[in-house]
């Protein structure tokens, strides 16, 4: 995800950087860079990836000093998705000198699925419904419902609202959510109240901020939509081609600039994007606290973005695994980007393995084992996950 240390309040902190750490600007390509460390007298890097050998149409590459997997993939024609989904490296992408890569040929990386058929023109929505799970069941995507039906950023909605799910010609119009509240009285519940009001317990948990029991009390007053707003328009990426120094400080510049939460109101975000999608929530802290002690306005020498230290282009595979656009810079986002990332890998590895993981690369821990400053990591978050059980 980023440079790491002991000290997690600190994460700019220069004897934090490991140095297999991303450290180079990506090469006309739109994904994860690695630099292979350049040693005390390192010689020039070589100009072309040498190609050991040639199998069904692809290559195998031994890294050498100074490599990236974008030069990598620019030298070979290759792209920086292919060679990292072929090898199975991981969110941060890390190569060391020595690693033998496939790189899959131009033209060889599996076409995108045929498009699903045609959806009914509109849906209504019943408790219970998200916009991930209407995008799935009818063969469409987020993104593609929260504009053909003006929603906000935040994509909320409510039951009895219709979606289209078209943008023909005559389809009516989807209403707006409009802000109202509700005062808890005695003996009220959440599905009781949900039920009068026509919204779903998944909304006002998400609206208000409770926790997973749902717990209320009478005389609290709870929010039953948002606020109407405009359609905002879509978050500018993250800068990463280009000097990657270049990137890094026109990055924290748009941290600097922003409204960003305390890092205690970081914390709780992070806790609570971890119930709703299902990970542990002592491990999502304590990968939140050592990567950046919940400080959301941190960009690394490296380009990992925010609380949970999320490059670029780790910030894309968050977006396919989730179905919807991410922005990195959206304090939620961010946290959902690294909790997804972090859901992934704990899904397919043992503990340790997971949290190495989300540090090394999957496929590197696999390949290489733990380098030493990955086992500090390691350890480093398990105490800390201790902590915030």
């Amino acid at each position: 995800m980023a440079e790491h240390g002991d000290d997690p309040n600190t994460p700019e902190e220069p004897r934090r950087r490991s140095r297999w750490l991303a450290a180079a600007a990506l090469v006309g390509a739109a994904g994860p860079t690695a630099v292979v460390p350049a040693g005390a007298a390192a010689a020039a890097p070589s100009t072309a990836a040498h190609a050991d050998a040639a199998v069904d149409g692809e290559q195998v590459v031994t890294v050498r000093r100074g490599d990236t997997v974008s030069g990598i993939a620019a030298r070979t024609g290759s792209t920086v998705r292919a060679i990292v989904r072929a090898n199975e490296l991981g969110a941060a992408a890390r190569i060391v000198e020595g690693q033998r890569l496939r790189v899959p040929a131009p033209g060889t990386e599996a076409p995108a699925p045929a498009p699903a058929p045609e959806a009914p023109a509109e849906h209504t929505v019943v408790p219970g419904d998200t916009l991930s799970g209407i995008a799935a069941a009818r063969g469409t995507t987020v993104a593609a419902l929260r504009e053909a039906n003006g929603l906000d950023a935040r994509g909320f909605i409510r039951a009895g609202q219709v979606l289209k799910l078209t943008g023909g010609a005559g389809a009516p119009r989807a209403p707006r959510a409009e802000s109202a509240t509700y005062t808890v009285r005695a003996g009220d519940t959440l599905s009781g109240i949900a039920a009068r009001t026509g919204t779903t317990v998944a909304t006002l948990v998400e609206l208000n901020g409770l926790d997973r029991t749902g717990f209320i009390v009478e005389g609290q007053e709870l929010q039953l939509a948002p606020a109407p707003q405009a359609t905002p328009a879509a978050p500018a990426a993250p800068v990463q081609a280009g000097s990657l120094a270049a990137a890094v400080e026109a990055n924290r510049a748009r941290l600097a600039r922003a409204d960003l939460p305390g890092r205690d109101e970081m914390r709780e975000i992070i806790r609570a994007t971890a119930v709703r999608l299902g990970v542990d929530p002592s491990l999502a802290l304590a990968i939140g606290y050592q990567e950046s002690g919940f400080n959301m306005g941190v960009v690394s020498h490296a380009n990992a973005i925010g609380a949970m230290q999320v490059i670029p282009s780790s910030g894309e595979w968050a977006s396919d695994l989730l179905g919807e656009e991410i922005d990195l810079f959206d304090p939620r986002d961010n946290a959902k980007a690294g909790v997804v990332i972090l859901r992934t890998l704990v899904a397919s590895n043992p503990p340790d393995i997971a949290i190495a993981s989300y540090y090394q690369g999957q496929g590197s821990v696999r390949s290489r084992g733990m380098y030493d400053d990955t086992r500090r990591y390691v350890a480093n978050v398990q105490t800390l996950q201790a902590r915030f059980r």
